[in-house]
């Protein structure tokens, strides 16, 4: 019983999670069944008007050999076998309408889930921004902006060895020590070191700028092809720009 109770609770809290894919998924699957089945439906609806359209016709008939007081009673019956056609094609059309509205309101919760979960997930953001910049302002008044930076974006002190000749034309390797970020140009948030650190990098300098040319070129073509498929919002993730050279 335990065991049986925590395999539901577990997937109770998949549904869940995935309610928004399940729901949206249910719905458009809903109402493709719906329209094929209206569609198996038709011919029972034709049927149902076409007789509907016969007796009215034959009605027609009828009042030409009656009394006077016959073209009153003819719309009566007019009316009733109308309103008898109406319901059978209501009736007929039915399910497929029902399957349809569920399928419609499947797909509008799924949405409205979805919106809460963004809504929270910009609370949240907004929540940890601001307490990142409190944080910050915090640091920056206590240990100073250079601090500050270096915590934000890694730098660090590193200690190289370099070859310098002297006067008297001799080498000698000196130890000199340098700052190193992380990748991080410390002007802007989005920009990276193309470096050693890089798979495509080449100690012939015509090879990467012949590489990172290529890799701009790749990068505006998609966008090109991503505003094609999907408009102005087409666009490409600074991921993907990233790694193609890394």
């Amino acid at each position: 019983m335990n065991k049986a109770g925590t395999f539901l609770k577990k997937l109770g809290v998949k549904l869940n999670k995935n309610s928004p894919e399940i729901l949206l998924v249910a719905g458009l699957v809903g109402l493709i069944g719906a329209g094929v089945y209206a569609c198996f439906q038709t011919p029972k609806a034709q049927k149902v008007v076409k007789d509907a359209n016969k007796a009215i016709e034959e009605i027609g008939y009828a009042e030409l050999e009656q009394p006077e007081d016959w073209p009153k009673t003819s719309q009566k019956e007019k009316r009733k076998i109308c309103v008898r056609a109406g319901l059978k094609v209501a009736g007929v059309y039915g399910i497929p309408v029902v399957i349809g509205g569920l399928s419609t309101a499947a797909i509008l919760v799924s949405r409205g889930i979805m919106k809460k979960r963004e809504l929270s997930l910009a609370a949240a953001y907004a929540t940890v921004d601001a307490t990142l910049k409190a944080y910050r302002k915090r640091t920056r008044e206590k240990y100073g902006e250079e601090v500050d930076n270096e915590l934000r974006y890694g730098i660090r002190n590193e200690t190289v060895t370099e070859t310098t000749v002297d006067e008297d034309g001799k080498k000698k390797k000196v130890k000199k020590i340098i700052e190193v970020a992380d990748g991080i140009d410390p002007d802007d948030d989005f920009s990276r070191f193309f470096d050693s650190s890089s798979r495509a990098w080449s100690e012939n300098p015509q090879t990467n700028l012949y590489t990172l040319r290529c890799t701009q070129n790749y990068a505006n073509v998609n966008h090109s092809v991503q505003r094609c498929k999907y408009g102005r919002s087409g666009t490409m993730p600074v991921c993907d720009r990233y790694s193609a050279n890394h």
